[in-house]
């Protein structure tokens, strides 16, 4: 006598793709605001996550016919490979069942790590059989970690099949592509002669590459890319403004990730964006942050004054990283950006300026200032045991003192503040000092959920005890650190 199934088996289709994708570990969408937002570590058991997922999965692949077939489609949806044995066992699985490739709606392969030249090359040659397999594919990441020396690289060969793949319409699905593409005469010559009157679906790139030459490809890719909303170009050796000049004039930016380098680069981007208001009138991200081995220092911040009136009012995330910048600045971003929810400074902003500009209009009674930094807090060894926990319970006394001095101005008005994300990890480290007693840590700062500091300013574990003394807590990765309201 067969056996019935179960009353999960029963389950329409859909209904079991809906609960069995509960199980998988979700993958991020492209997120406008992912140099803030997407970098506070809010799981720490996120790999464990993934695990347990995978494994849960696989637990169903054998559980019933029903569940497997279910199953497939949640499991191959994103193939992600990191390790050389991965490239090697997912391509036995496609050989031995060519069809899952019709799965794959992402393909990231950015943690692939480089090998030798010999595996490279064989892994580029099942890579471009793989893409052969994959007609619905809609996110290509490419290999980040692989040498491009010479022209016959593995890494030109992938780079050179992908985009004859684009120009010839073979990714109709394609939806994000983020690579490095090796400028070599071979590819130019293909996006330069082949790609009049192609129309891909692409609507996020991001392009990594230091080649000298690169200006020119993104400018040839954006041509090709009428429907683009998403651009980063923050790794890449790219002149934006001449880049942004393959844009399509109904083009609709919704976020834009770059470096600035050389100063008159700002200049150009304010008349490119005043040329063109359509382009960005929906943009609600812009990373301007500037390059770490070389930070940008503007003689006048009169180019940032001209950047801030050209911004969109629909704009939510904005980094000025390495830019000069004054406290009129804030004023004039509540003006034009009142929907503002992120915003990363690094100097000519005190810590005093953001507390006026979160905070509803209020004045601070009894002491004003904030307490500096001084000799006296520094705690000699032999008296470390006893005169730590003193110096603990006197710093959260004087934050909690300082919160609680705060009076609302009730005959003032102004418009409330929508910053949810603080970045001033680049800020002065006197002025980062200065958040162990400030009121963005009370209860009045409206909807500010976090604020990124530099790694070190947590370092003596003075900021865990305060922010765990007034309902906030501290979170580190690697060398980043944020406080982030509990």
């Amino acid at each position: 006598m067969a056996s019935s199934s179960s009353r999960l088996e029963a389950l329409p289709i859909e209904l079991l793709h809906k609960i069995i994708s509960d199980l998988k570990a979700p993958s991020p969408k492209i997120n406008v605001s992912r140099h803030l937002r997407d970098m506070l570590p809010n799981t720490p058991t996120g790999d464990n996550t993934l695990l347990t997922s995978q494994r849960s999965l696989r637990s169903c692949l054998a559980t019933s016919r029903a569940l497997r077939s279910a199953t497939l489609p949640v499991l191959y949806r994103k193939v992600q490979l990191s390790k050389a044995s991965s490239v090697t066992d997912f391509n036995a699985q496609l050989e031995r069942n060519p069809h899952l490739g019709k799965l794959v709606l992402e393909l990231d392969l950015s943690g692939l790590a480089a090998h030798s030249a010999t595996w490279q090359e064989d892994s580029a040659t099942l890579i471009i059989r793989w893409l052969a397999l994959m007609p619905r594919l809609q996110s290509i990441k490419t290999p980040t970690a692989w040498t491009s020396e010479n022209y016959s690289n593995p890494q030109c060969n992938l780079d050179l099949h992908i985009l004859k793949r684009l120009l010839r319409n073979q990714l109709p699905n394609l939806r994000s592509l983020e690579w490095g593409p090796t400028v070599v005469p071979e590819f130019e010559h293909f996006l330069t002669h082949y790609s009049e009157g192609v129309k891909t679906g692409v609507t996020n790139l991001v392009a990594r590459s230091t080649d000298v030459e690169m200006t020119s490809i993104v400018t040839g890719l954006l041509k090709i890319m009428p429907r683009i909303q998403h651009i980063d170009l923050t790794t890449s050796n790219v002149f934006i403004v001449e880049a942004l000049a393959g844009l399509q004039e109904n083009a609709k930016l919704l976020s834009l990730r770059t470096s600035i380098k050389p100063s008159f680069a700002c200049v150009d981007l304010v008349e490119f964006m005043s040329s063109n208001p359509e382009m960005f009138e929906s943009l609600l991200m812009l990373d301007l942050e500037g390059d770490d081995n070389e930070i940008l220092r503007l003689e006048s911040t009169e180019d940032i004054t001209k950047l801030i009136t050209q911004l969109p009012a629909s704009l939510r995330s904005l980094n000025l990283e390495g830019f000069a910048t004054c406290p009129a600045h804030l004023q004039l971003l509540q003006k034009h950006c009142p929907q503002l929810e992120e915003l990363s400074f690094e100097n000519g902003i005190q810590l005093e300026d953001l507390e006026h500009m979160i905070l509803p209009p209020h004045t601070i009674t009894g002491e004003t200032q904030h307490s500096p930094a001084t000799s006296d807090d520094i705690i000699d060894v032999k008296h470390q045991t006893v005169l730590e926990p003193m110096a603990k319970a006197v710093a959260v006394c004087k934050l909690r003192r300082r919160i609680n001095s705060v009076t609302l101005d009730t005959e003032r008005r102004k418009a409330p503040s929508c910053i949810k994300h603080l970045r001033i990890r680049m800020m002065p480290s006197g002025e980062q000092r200065k958040l162990r007693t400030s009121v963005l840590l009370g209860g009045f700062a409206g909807g500010l959920e976090s604020i990124q500091i530099a790694g070190k300013q947590g370092g003596d574990g003075m900021v865990d005890v305060l922010c765990k003394a007034v309902g906030w807590r501290c979170v580190r990765r690697g060398r980043e650190c944020w406080v982030e309201r509990v």
